[in-house]
């Protein structure tokens, strides 16, 4: 075992509970030595900040990597506005599917607003333009057909109903699991109504089934419901 490891230890998970919810605010130390040899094969670290630090970033590149291995490398959005539809036509249609840079949107409008978010549930693919829309806790979201997984419209906010345990008794409240399906952002000028996707850095589980992995699920799943069968090498 590493000299770091007979004594660094705490050292290390002090450090590293310190980071790992802040902010980067600058990596110019990257390039510091952070191990030094032990002379028998391992080492151990004279810093325990620089070691947690360095892991942080490890796993910032790692998400970076699994995050374009599932998209296929596809270009960041160029923050242009893309017309998807005359404010009449949109309205008349309530919820519309439309296509932007190669990424699939849905586009709603409910109660005099419109609202753009990813076509499909982050959580198995479901097509969200068949979902039901409901006000729960007082916010407006769209329920996945499938799974019935609750979101957010306005902010891809991802809700479920459970009980704490330790209330006596335990009563039934609305939780949130965090921000789960991407959202765009929708203006309307003239009667006209353009979306600007998503520039959001960092993974939203919803970007999943925009990617190459993500499509072959999706119509494997579609295949499952209709009998049929489809293998990887059809896309």
């Amino acid at each position: 075992m590493s000299r770091y490891h007979q004594s660094n230890g705490e050292g290390f998970m002090s450090e590293w509970s310190k980071i790992r919810d802040k902010p980067r605010e600058g990596w110019a130390f990257w390039g510091q030595h952070v191990c030094e040899d032990n002379g028998d094969g391992t080492s151990f670290t004279r810093n325990p900040e620089l070691l947690a630090r360095q892991l942080f970033r490890l796993m910032e590149e790692t998400q970076l990597l699994s995050f374009k291995s599932v998209m296929g490398e596809k270009e960041q959005p160029t923050g242009d506005l893309h017309f998807v539809g005359t404010k009449e036509e949109l309205i008349k249609a309530k919820r519309s599917f439309r296509t932007v840079e190669g990424r699939d949107i849905l586009v709603v409008y409910h109660q005099e607003t419109f609202y753009a978010v990813d076509s499909y549930c982050y959580h198995a693919g479901g097509a969200l333009v068949n979902g039901d829309i409901e006000e729960i806790n007082g916010k407006l979201c769209v329920i996945c057909p499938k799974h019935k997984f609750k979101i957010c419209l306005a902010d891809g906010e991802g809700l479920y109903r459970g009980v704490n345990p330790r209330e006596k008794p335990p009563v039934p409240r609305w939780y949130s699991k965090g921000i789960k399906q991407r959202t765009h952002t929708i203006t309307e000028t003239d009667g006209k109504v353009f979306v600007e996707l998503s520039r959001q850095p960092g993974w939203i589980e919803s970007d999943y089934y925009q990617g190459e992995k993500g499509k072959v699920e999706r119509a494997k799943a579609e295949a499952a419901d209709t009998g049929e069968y489809v293998t990887d090498d059809v896309f």
